[in-house]
């Protein structure tokens, strides 16, 4: 099913809305989207569209609940507009307009997209995918890393008199980038030898430092036996270094995993598919046949160069809106929503 019409300009009221505290938690858990402030308006132009439109609202979705009747609930569908992971809000309010179409997304969508009022669009409503192979990133994704790459930095760091923070780990993480490079100084007084130091302390302390800090997050095995249950295999695709996959045997989940790749696997890391196709080849199921699950825009562009379905969790170290601008099909709150958005193989 594809929904086409125009942009078109609302009434501004959407933007109060959108930002009140409870649609806020409720959009977040429910469709993985932080809204930013504001609908996108979009208005059907042709029959088809409208039946397809009234067809959609005939389907159960989940609800926007509100705290008190000062407010009205509203119906939250999730979409995507133009490749974008997005949400159909409809309000339950008398005489609501079924010819426009009211979406809500992380980022501005006008901005994104560079649309302007007549533009073309298209929604496609989301539907569970059906699949046959589920691969994960591990760090951010099934493990709860981010605290232990922060402690591990702080530790590595500090003898240097160099001070981290949260943001640069979660940028590290979402970007590839170079840690050790956004710490330290570009004019600092032998800045090679201080970024080698702290990288060879951070190798000495990390296993330590990982089994005191790092934890598999809540849910993951009944998430894990939800999908074995309906016949997907599973497998893993990580950047991370052979030792953490040590770290899942130890936490007793590494055995749900048919297929592992590892950095040490791959010439190649992510944001290059080359570690998603060999783990695909490994289980022996076409890319179309297949999910991966991340929390980073590296990992949203090896899916999508893969040519699987790319999905974002919001465990890790990427928001919802860094996570929709590189085109994540669906965004998750957390792992315990992954089993109903994927059907095993008919």
């Amino acid at each position: 099913m594809m929904i086409t019409g125009r942009i078109v300009t609302g009434r501004g009221k959407a933007a109060g809305f959108t930002q009140l505290d409870w649609v806020r938690r409720q959009a977040i858990a429910l469709a993985g989207i932080d809204p930013y402030p504001g609908t996108v308006n979009i208005q059907i132009t042709d029959d088809s569209s409208l039946a397809s439109w009234a067809a959609l609202r005939a389907v159960p979705s989940s609800v926007l609940t509100p705290p008190s009747a000062a407010f009205c609930s509203a119906r939250c569908i999730p979409v995507r507009i133009d490749g974008l992971a997005a949400a159909a809000i409809v309000p339950d309010v008398p005489g609501y307009a079924m010819d426009t179409i009211e979406v809500i997304a992380s980022v501005h969508v006008r901005e994104a997209l560079a649309l302007a009022d007549g533009h073309a669009v298209s929604l496609e409503p989301w539907t569970a995918k059906r699949v046959r192979a589920c691969i994960f990133d591990v760090d951010g994704t099934i493990l709860d890393s981010v605290n232990a790459y922060y402690e591990l930095a702080k530790r590595a760091a500090q003898p240097f008199g160099y001070a981290v923070t949260l943001d640069h780990v979660r940028h590290a993480l979402s970007t590839g980038t170079n840690f050790w490079a956004n710490v330290v100084p570009a004019d600092a007084p032998e800045r090679d030898a201080q970024m080698k130091g702290m990288m060879r302390a951070a190798r000495e302390i990390w296993i330590p430092v990982l089994r005191e800090h790092a934890r598999t997050f809540p849910g993951l095995v009944a998430t894990l036996e939800a999908l074995q249950s309906q016949g997907i295999a599973l497998g893993i695709m990580t950047n991370a270094s052979p030792q953490v996959i040590e770290h899942l045997e130890e936490a007793g989940v590494a055995h749900f995993f048919q297929a592992i790749v590892t950095n040490a696997d791959v010439k190649n890391r992510k944001p290059d598919p080359e570690g998603i196709v060999r783990c695909l080849e490994m289980l022996g199921v076409p890319a179309r046949e297949a999910a991966y699950v991340g929390d980073t825009p590296l990992d949203i562009d090896a899916s999508n160069a893969a040519g699987v379905h790319a999905f974002g969790v919001l465990t890790g170290a990427a928001d919802s809106a860094t996570l929709t601008r590189a085109k994540a099909h669906r965004l998750l709150t957390n792992l315990d929503t992954l089993p109903a958005q994927l059907v095993g193989p008919a």
